[in-house]
């Protein structure tokens, strides 16, 4: 597939991002805007340190995310993810469903720092708000993309069946921003 453009979905300890929060789990989705086709092109859990994990970190990535520690004990140590993750994005146009928080609070900063590496394009979320319509109360950052997905797609054309891990979430965000650019908004 030729892909013009890259959806990122993080799964992190927490939504105070650098340096309170690491990232423990990363998703890319490639995309191909013209034929309007989808393929998951890079997933990885991150190993973590247990003196960095913090009974509120544990029980914030089990609730929001579904990731227990047995699958964090296999994570792969994040210098290594972050070079790799550089790989697929150098040189690519890439966005994620909130830029804001994704990059602005994880990959503009050691080790994922993709400063001049990628052209970040706009935030699906930004572009998804109008075409959806969801109250301006249930904009919650955790559960917008969720509720942005559901109300676009209630049949579920991703396949994620209500999953909330990194690919997940990018299938939803890349479903999203194909729907959007078929309708002409991004």
């Amino acid at each position: 597939m030729n892909h013009d453009m890259y959806v990122i979905s993080l799964v992190t300890t927490g939504e105070e991002g650098y340096p309170q929060d690491e990232v423990v789990e990363v998703a890319i989705c490639g995309l191909d805007t013209e034929r309007m086709d989808i393929e998951s092109v890079y997933s990885s859990t991150i190993f973590i340190p247990a003196e960095r994990w913090t009974d509120e970190r544990r029980r914030y990535v089990m609730e929001h995310h579904g990731l227990g520690q047995e699958e964090l004990v296999e994570g792969r140590e994040v210098e290594k993810v972050a070079q790799e993750v550089k790989g697929v994005l150098q040189g690519q146009v890439v966005t994620s469903f909130n830029v804001k928080s994704d990059f602005f609070g994880h990959l503009l900063y050691e080790p994922w720092d993709l400063t001049g590496e990628a052209s970040i394009a706009p935030s699906i979320n930004l572009r998804s708000a109008e075409a959806c319509r969801i109250p301006l109360e249930l904009r919650d950052g955790g559960k917008m993309l969720t509720l942005t997905y559901e109300a676009m797609f209630p049949y579920d054309p991703a396949q994620v069946d209500g999953g909330h891990r990194a690919l997940d979430d990018a299938l939803r965000a890349s479903t999203i921003l194909l729907e959007l650019r078929r309708a002409g908004r991004y």
